[in-house]
């Protein structure tokens, strides 16, 4: 494969949300097969399709809630870091 895999993926997940009109895919799972002939490659990406409700821009008690969790790791994961989402 000559692309980068989260790229592959990451497009075709957004690929998908244009296709089944929504704004996530949920429990996402993919299938990347290289298309010798074109180059390219085909995605099959199985999941739950959700759509967000009540979308509000996030506010600065948002923005701490968001700190303070990453200061604190549960379960002894590694921090996570929030996502922002654009309006375009």
């Amino acid at each position: 494969m000559k692309g980068e895999l989260d790229n592959i993926r990451a497009w075709g997940t957004y690929l998908s949300t244009i296709k089944y009109n929504c704004d996530v895919i949920m429990g996402a799972t993919f299938k990347v097969e290289d298309n010798e002939k074109t180059g390219g490659y085909t995605v099959t990406v199985v999941g739950y399709p959700g759509i967000f409700v009540n979308w509000h821009p996030a506010t600065q008690d948002d923005y701490e809630w968001i700190r303070l969790q990453k200061l604190s790791p549960t379960d002894g994961k590694s921090q996570i870091a929030p996502v922002v989402k654009n309006k375009n």
